[in-house]
């Protein structure tokens, strides 16, 4: 038999995966641990644990519970033997078992199997299933109604162990897990200076907003806010929380998500604090939005106004190359008689019907005057409803409709006509663009879509504005143009021929037809034409191509030459060149915010997933991209072959991109800005990020992987010139449980090192530290007794949000602060008198709770009357009382290379453990506990905390002896090293 003394003299890489259990050969191996539950690794290579979670505010927030249901059906004709299977929020499986029916009582549990009976019928059948399943620890039945059990964890971590499985789903249906897996109130830091510090609330339709105070440090709720300034209320919603971005400047937080306009939350003062709604900057003279824009229409698809101002211009969206036009193709030449209806006839109808392959305008050509007629049409618009349009005659000309049909039943006319009449289509074609949301108002005449997401939105036309105020149709909306619709020609687009008036204009899809009335501005002398002669209302004289017309000036030129200047023209011409507000209800709001290089920086909305927003330097609500000077606003797309959507993004040493699919770059150079002609995207590695917000800690951005099961760090490489995403979660993988955010300590809770927090669906932390310097990086696990549900750093202080049960089944959600002067969880110190302590404020009845006084632990108490009472230890008048939570250090087992080879898997004994403590009040090695000794014969002294190396004699043999380090008090524990004597 022998003995080796085999040291563990750290824990760097903290507690790794089961499947890393056989890598003995591995350094990882004897510098980690096989569980590390509530403690934090510490730079030297020991362990601590963690501190305590002081109770600073509760919430009255009615906390979503994780339930499943089961209806019993035809009681009957249930099966001795039918199963019902569900699972505690730790995974343990449980089984409820039927047995021959009856009235008598049902067999005792076996294990985690429980029996019922079913009985006289459905409901007391659900009776018995009740009855069984409130036996079970963990659970909570409600009292059955209409044959349905509700089951409720105890515990309120939902999210995970969901499944539920019943072998007689006719007899007995189950609905498996729902519920409890919201985060209800998301943490964010608001900080302004370095003594104006406050913690948000964020939450659904409300948030709160915390101050610290800079005197004390005391931290108080100083405002509730549930409305904006509008009196609308919040649009945050407690399904989408973990979703948001934020980013801050100043006064002003702004928080964003692809279902609302970016919201503001603005300090007011010290104490006060409002939500705005996010509104660009406006020209001076209110005609010019300063937002992005974009053309989201197929190439092509022309917008058409039918005026270049006012209030009531209907706009179109058609074919820009169109169809052609058939002034008779709906009934030919014909008389009309008084009141008649057109005899629809035409080389487009069929059976007295005309029916077109993309909505149509409709044009009535009449040989007399019918200015003071109406031809009343009737059809199918171009979505399929029943339309009409009336349409005033002409004199001895064409009129033409503004409606678009798809198909036309009916031409009447209202009156006798005066002479021959004839209607037909023109060369437009309609293409559906508007959203039709909604149901609609009036009737075939009057039709509009008032919940259409169109309305309000703004429309560019060659860089003036058209804001849209109603919906008739998919092709059709009527909108308010906040400037005269102008358009600037290229420089010198007029041309001369030298002898004639006529001048010929270069305009790319000009849109323009003959007879067209445009007014020129702004025009210089060319060819022996003056200024005066060129400027002013012209009317189109021919169309030369698509790109080219002419007009007749005042004067005659002579020469033939190009010049003019850059002319102005006011039309309303169709054109292609028009484009679409970005942020709206109907394209999506940005995902991402953040700032750098002194710009304000959107990206990610539902219609642009990749396209980035960035202000005019140092004017944050200014998004107009101007001539492209280096101040303008930059507006790209991370064109890289695929759509990728922008979720969040970092200003570190660049610009960083964190999409669904991939990481990208906008690389900054050094001393030189970012500018609309230098910015570029670059994409660099391919795994996508989760919803988390990305925390930069270590030089290094640190990332959830798509799938939320791998956490990366995004990191420069001088020696590629690239960055790279390793993963920093692949040895203790199974600490990452689905997260749903994350945060970055800098240094805090009484500890020098940098973590970042994870906070899990199952309501754990998962907890790392890391210091490239000397290649140390590694993870635990915090618990308590309820769920961790969001976390905030402060400077060097830590706050959580910790949902519990706070007695008689009653959850609450607490604002909590680590403190390294707590011991246990949702705590405080309280006052009392003879034993006797009031925590009714916090713990119902039938609260078991942990009392500690000074460095004594006085054991667990039932809060009875609202009050602790401990007298019967001790008569103290000071304690701190709360929920202590379990501190587990489980060594990986216990290994050697001897001469004979590795002893893996051979019986061996651990003789003796030497645990090396620093300041440790309660410890115990494999159950066996450490007798903290008082310092003298006065029992009325504290004990004092144990420094030094402490031997635990162990017995027994296993193939895989561990040492399990745990305390059987909650008070203060530090673990330097461990020497651990083996037998084999």
């Amino acid at each position: 038999m022998q003995k080796v003394r085999v040291p563990i003299t750290n824990f760097q890489f903290g507690e790794v995966s089961p499947s890393l259990y056989s890598r003995t050969d591995s350094d990882i191996y004897t510098a980690s641990a096989q569980r590390v539950e509530n403690f934090f690794l510490r730079a030297e290579g020991g362990v601590i644990k963690r501190a305590g979670l002081e109770n600073i505010y509760e919430y009255d927030t009615t906390i979503e519970r994780t339930t499943f249901t089961i209806t019993v059906s035809d009681y009957a004709n249930i099966a001795a033997g039918t199963q019902i299977k569900f699972s505690d929020a730790d995974g343990n499986l449980f089984t409820l078992q039927s047995e021959t029916a009856g009235s008598s009582a049902p067999s005792s549990s076996s294990g985690n199997i429980h029996f019922f009976r079913p009985n006289t019928s459905n409901n007391v059948t659900a009776d018995n299933i009740f009855t069984a399943i409130n036996a079970i620890d963990g659970f909570t039945v409600a009292n059955p109604a209409a044959a349905v059990v509700t089951v409720t964890r105890d515990r309120p971590n939902g999210g995970t162990h969901l499944a539920t499985e019943s072998t007689d789903v006719a007899r007995l249906t189950v609905i498996n897990f729902s519920g409890g897996s919201k985060v209800q109130s998301r943490l964010l830091p608001f900080i302004f200076s370095d003594d104006e510090r406050y913690i948000i609330s964020l939450e659904n339709a409300k948030l709160r907003c915390f101050q610290i105070s800079p005197t004390t440090g005391a931290v108080s709720l100083v405002a509730t806010v549930t409305a904006d300034t509008d009196s609308n209320a919040l649009p945050f919603s407690d399904t989408y929380l973990h979703e948001y971005t934020f980013a801050q400047a100043g006064d002003v937080m702004f928080i964003c998500h692809p279902l609302f306009m970016p919201r503001q939350l603005v300090r007011t003062s010290l104490t006060t604090f409002q939500v705005e709604v996010f509104a660009f900057d406006v020209k001076s003279d209110s005609k010019l939005i300063y937002q992005p824009y974009f053309s989201f229409q197929s190439l092509h698809v022309a917008l058409n106004p039918s005026t270049t101002s006012g209030t009531n211009c209907i706009i179109n969206t058609q074919n820009y190359i169109g169809e052609t036009a058939d002034d008779d193709g709906i009934s030919v030449n014909a008389a009309v008689g008084n009141n008649a209806n057109l005899v629809l006839g035409g080389a487009l109808c069929s059976s007295g019907s005309a029916t077109f392959t993309v909505g149509r305008q409709v044009t009535i050509t009449s040989a007399g005057d019918d200015s003071g007629r109406t031809f009343l049409v009737t059809g199918t618009d171009v979505d399929g409803l029943a339309k009409q349009e009336s349409i005033t005659g002409a004199n001895a000309g064409t009129a033409t409709g503004s409606s678009y049909f798809k198909t036309v039943t009916i031409i009447n006319v209202a009156g006798n006509p005066a002479g021959n009449v004839k209607a037909g289509v023109t060369s437009n074609s309609a293409v559906k663009y508007f959203d039709t949301t909604g149901d609609s108002t009036g009737n075939a005449l009057t039709r509009e879509y008032p919940s259409s997401l169109h309305v309000g939105v703004t429309l560019k036309y060659h860089g003036q504005e058209i804001e849209i105020t109603k919906v008739f149709d998919s092709v059709t909306v009527q909108g308010t143009i906040l400037d005269t619709l102008k358009q600037i020609l290229d420089v010198n687009a007029l041309r001369t021929n030298g002898s004639t008036a006529e001048v010929v204009v270069t305009q790319v899809k000009h849109g323009m037809a003959v007879g067209d009335s445009i007014t020129f501005a702004k025009a210089a002398a060319v060819g022996g034409i003056s200024a005066s002669n060129l400027n002013g209302a012209r009317t189109i004289t021919s169309i030369v191509d698509d790109n080219h017309y002419t007009f007749d000036a005042g004067g005659n030129s002579n020469a033939a030459v190009d010049g003019g200047g850059a002319p102005e023209i006011t039309t309303h011409a169709p054109t292609t060149n028009w484009s679409e507000q970005s942020f709206s209800a109907l394209r999506g709001f940005p995902a991402a915010v953040t700032f750098h290089e002194n710009r304000l920086i959107f990206a990610g909305t539902i219609s642009q997933p990749d396209s980035i927003f960035m202000s005019k330097s140092a004017q944050y609500y200014n998004f107009d991209v101007g001539t492209a000077e280096d101040s303008d606003s930059i507006q790209i797309t991370a064109s890289i072959g695929e759509i990728n959507q922008i979720l969040h993004l970092v200003s570190n040493r660049d610009l960083q991109i964190f999409t669904t699919t991939s990481e990208m770059f906008v690389p900054s150079f050094q001393n030189k800005p970012l500018t609309p002609t230098t910015t570029t995207v670059k994409r660099q590695t391919p795994f996508g990020s989760a919803f988390i917000k990305p925390q930069v800690i270590d030089g290094a951005t640190v990332f959830v992987q798509k799938g939320g099961a791998i956490v990366r760090e995004y990191l420069f490489t001088d020696s590629e010139l690239a960055y790279s995403a390793g993963s920093v979660s692949a040895l203790s993988s199974h600490l990452i449980k689905a997260p749903k955010e994350m945060n970055i300590l800098y240094g805090a809770i009484d500890r020098t090192e940098s973590y970042i927090f994870v906070v899990n669906n199952d309501g754990t932390l998962a907890v790392f530290n890391s210091n490239r310097g000397e290649k140390r990086a590694g993870w635990t696990e915090f618990t308590c007794q309820g769920r961790f549900m969001s976390t905030v750093t402060i400077d060097d202080r830590v706050f959580a949000n910790v949902v519990i049960n706070t007695g008689a089944g009653t959850h609450t959600m607490f604002l909590c602060e680590f403190q390294a002067a707590l011991n246990t969880d949702v705590s405080k110190v309280y006052t009392g008198s003879a034993g006797v302590f009031d925590v009714s404020a916090t713990y119902a009845n039938g609260a078991v709770v942990d009392v500690v006084n000074g460095t004594n632990y006085l054991g667990q108490f039932t809060v009875a009357g609202g009050n602790v009472d401990v007298s019967a230890v001790e008569l103290a008048t000071v304690a701190e009382i709360g929920l202590k939570f379990d501190v587990n250090l489980i060594t990986n087992p216990i290994d050697m290379v001897s001469q004979s080879g590795p002893v893996t898997g051979e019986p061996r004994s651990l003789a003796s453990v030497v645990v090396d403590l620093n300041t440790t009040l309660s410890v115990s090695v494999n159950g066996t506990n450490l007798l903290i000794r008082q310092v003298t014969d006065d029992f009325s002294l504290q004990q004092q905390p144990v420094t030094g190396k402490k031997e635990f004699r162990l017995l027994g043999y296993n193939r895989d002896p561990q040492i399990t380090i745990s305390q059987s008090a909650p008070l203060p524990m530090q673990v330097n090293g461990i020497i651990a004597e083996l037998v084999f």
